[in-house]
């Protein structure tokens, strides 16, 4: 019998680190010592920090390669030539945390099998599972796109398979083949002559091993990578969305570094457009410095949100990862959590209310949508504190005798309600007590233009006074989406649409084919779309506007909250979560979040008039009011651009078709906005 190494098969030098246990070709693989193969995969496994190997996956591998080979065996005899084919045991899925038991390259289809052999075996979650590994290569693997992805799930409880309709399932984007053991060369063969009478072509195994694998993760995903002190640049596209992410990675660094050798306070601020990944930027920083060891002499950092939710769906995110991957109790891998994201609430509670002169733990901090902080009249009504939020953290850090740095990450109209204070309330701060502080930012701050709303740091546009110092650097802004990665166009889509340019957004959406933005008037044709187009692990729910009131006769209840913590972690099973389409969560609660698919359930508060444009309401006790406030109108506009920006995959829009018995609700009140989608390139289906 053969050994073989799997490095042969990419001419890789024996340094390199891969992504996989196990490769080789077909007839390599049938020559090749059953132990050789196991002890590549034990090595694999070990170098990957699974340093303890349960006999239990041993045993598994055992059979998958009993099977596999009997598989390709039986295939041989039925005219195939399997011995050209690639076999890849253990392929690294980092975004999940996971491996893909085994990928068979042919020269037409690329197989994704999952292995559940015992008897006790969740096969509904396998197949969720294998779809979910055949997304994540069609959309992050460099050499998956255009090649037809089979995932298989091979179950010793799975049913027969014979007489099955092939053809079906294979023109359907994910089709899931399941079967037993026994019918795996079976399943194979029927496929493979499919793809041949269908013209299919494929890929070879080493063009495809050579393949880059770069997912864009999740803002939940990012923390949890990061937390596990991993770099998140092993998950981040390498394309342009991720060399401008990277760049501000490095310019935030360097930001800190230097005012740490010269011991002095340095303000950074990010900017960006949405979806550009300033909170991955921002959590990058903060994992580079944290600790939640107090007694130990390293710098000290947290990433601070005033978002509630966002705060307490990371928090309870990075527990559980801990908790699941260590030896700690919940409650101590809470704790951590809760120093490594805080809110910033609880910090200047701590710092200004209770202890006027306490020096903060804290080093380094990272202020998310920095742009919505609470001005003094706000913070005065909430807290009776006489000071901004911005005022009041610069305050705290400025404690520090040494050096302190803080990290400002800006969004773009991203303010969505009365008291957050916005850009300019920092340079207030800045200008009247702490120009010793050095100021870093692009200059996209220097002057107020569409990046940031208008607004600038400094007033009207004005140089700084001459006593402080600012530095420009191009890299602290972030203008390429990485969230909506199947199109860079999305953010431009909805500023068009919001600023009332269809034309403009009617030719930005002929650009964006892999990013569906349809419309419906049906909430059930909505969920179905959604329900449809969701695979695998990839998360569905619905959004609303809390101003969209009258959606309640609909179906869509703004007073029904969404309990936040299980709406984005918990999966299929629980009917709080999103996946249940049942609760809509309002811009609240998903700002600075984001799911796969967004169901948007348009509400009467932001309604389209082709004579007058947008026409925006308030629905006060039993009547509809104008909303004439100048500030309260961008606040309603910045609700629906954070409601339309948190898809990473596609977004179908409701827009009712309202009542004509109700005043409240009529359907004039929802037919011109459906009309003016239209306009902007949303196909609406029925």
């Amino acid at each position: 019998m053969k050994e073989c190494d799997p490095l042969s098969l990419l001419k890789l030098p024996a340094e390199r680190s891969l992504r996989f246990g196990y490769a080789a070709t077909g007839s390599d693989f049938l020559e090749t010592q059953d132990a050789e193969v196991i002890g590549y995969l034990s090595k694999h496994a070990a170098d990957s920090g699974f340093a303890i190997h349960q006999n239990k996956q041993t045993d598994a591998w055992v059979e998958e390669i009993q099977v596999l080979k009997s598989s390709l065996a039986r295939l041989t005899t039925k005219g195939l030539c399997p011995s050209e084919w690639t076999i890849v045991f253990e392929y690294d899925i980092p975004r999940r945390n996971r491996r893909i038991d085994v990928i068979l390259i042919s020269a037409r289809l690329i197989f994704i099998i999952e292995f559940k052999t015992g008897q006790g075996d969740d096969v509904g979650r396998a197949r969720n599972q294998v779809v979910d590994y055949a997304l994540e290569l069609a959309d992050f693997h460099s050499k998956s796109e255009k090649v037809k992805l089979v995932p298989i799930v091979v179950a010793n409880s799975a049913p027969s398979i014979v007489g099955s309709n092939f053809p079906e399932l294979m023109c359907s984007e994910t089709g899931t083949l399941t079967c037993p053991e026994s019918e795996l060369s079976s399943v194979l063969y029927r496929v493979e002559k499919w793809a041949e009478e269908t013209g299919l072509i494929g890929t070879d195994g080493s063009t495809w091993l050579s393949g880059i694998y770069h997912p864009t993760p999740t803002i939940v995903e990012a923390a949890q990578i990061l937390y596990a002190r991993h770099d998140v640049n092993d998950i981040a596209r390498s394309e342009a969305g991720s060399k401008n992410l990277k760049e501000t990675q490095e310019g935030i660094a360097q930001a800190i570094q230097e005012a740490r050798e010269d011991s002095v306070k340095v303000i950074c601020f990010v900017t960006g457009v949405p979806g550009a990944g300033k909170t991955l930027a921002g959590l990058n920083a903060a994992s580079q410095f944290w600790s939640d060891d107090s007694d130990n002499h390293e710098i000290k950092a947290s990433f601070f949100s005033g978002n509630g939710p966002l705060v307490k769906v990371l928090v309870e995110a990075l527990a559980r990862s801990s908790y699941q991957a260590g030896t700690d109790t919940k409650s101590i891998c809470e704790r951590r959590a809760r120093t490594f994201v805080q809110g910033i609430k609880g910090f200047l509670e701590e710092y200004i209310d209770k202890d006027s002169n306490g020096v903060p733990y804290e080093q380094v901090v990272v202020f998310d949508e920095a742009q919505r902080a609470w001005d003094a009249k706000k913070s005065k009504r909430k807290h009776n504190r006489l000071l901004s939020e911005p005022m009041a953290l610069l305050q705290v850090m400025d404690r520090h005798k040494d050096w302190a740095a803080v990290v400002c990450l800006i969004g773009n109209g991203q303010e969505i309600h009365d008291g957050e204070a916005g850009l300019r309330e920092w340079g207030i701060a800045i200008e009247e007590s702490f120009s010793h502080w050095r100021v870093v930012m692009a200059g996209e701050l220097a002057q107020a233009n569409s990046n940031t709303v208008g607004q600038c740091l400094f007033d009207d546009n004005a140089e700084p006074r001459a006593e402080l110092s600012v530095k420009i650097d191009e890299r602290f802004h972030l203008e390429v989406p990485v969230r909506s990665y199947r199109s860079t166009l999305v953010a431009d889509w909805i500023e068009a649409v919001l600023m009332g340019n269809p034309n403009s957004a009617q030719k930005i959406m002929k650009n964006m084919d892999r990013f569906p933005i349809m419309g419906t008037r049906s909430l059930g044709v909505a969920k179905e779309w959604l329900r449809t187009k969701r695979g695998g692990l990839r998360r569905c729910g619905l959004v609303t506007s809390s101003g969209a009131k009258r959606l309640r006769p609909f179906g869509v209840d703004i007073n029904s909250r969404v309990e936040v913590v299980p709406w984005f972690l918990n999966d299929m099973s629980d009917v709080r979560s999103s996946f249940a389409l049942e609760q809509a969560a309002r811009e609240f609660d998903i700002q600075g979040l984001e799911l796969d698919w967004i169901g948007m359930c348009w509400g009467a508060d932001l309604r389209w008039c082709q004579k007058t444009g947008w026409i925006m309401m308030d629905f006060k006790g039993t009547k509809w009011q104008h909303v004439s406030d100048t500030r309260k109108r961008q606040y309603l506009i910045n609700k629906y651009r954070v409601l339309l920006s948190r898809a990473r995959e596609g977004v179908v829009i409701w827009v009712s078709e309202g009542n004509s018995e109700d005043k409240t609700c009529p359907p004039e009140y929802y037919n011109e906005t459906a009309s003016y989608l239209k306009s902007c390139g949303v196909r609406f289906i029925s």
